[in-house]
């Protein structure tokens, strides 16, 4: 992980492969969940950079495993 600090705050970054190791599926998956919206992330490149250097900030990624964990396959709500 890496920290970021903001505003007295400690804010952690995950690279794709970290995100990808928490979840068990492949860095592809994880870009294709930035891709289509359901998981944020930010990019910490330079500005100016051919490549971006996506992050998801632990809290999104947690923002995430809780929208999953209350939603089924189906997109119909889970029942706990």
């Amino acid at each position: 992980m890496t920290p970021m600090t903001t505003d007295a705050t400690m804010v952690y970054a995950l690279k794709i492969n970290q995100v990808a190791e928490r979840l068990g599926v492949t860095r592809a998956y994880v870009y294709k969940l930035i891709d289509t919206g359901e998981l944020a992330s930010v990019d910490v490149s330079m500005p100016g950079a051919k490549r971006g250097m996506p992050r998801i900030l632990l809290t999104d990624l947690e923002a995430y495993l809780e929208r999953i964990r209350h939603t089924s396959p189906l997109g119909e709500s889970a029942q706990t």
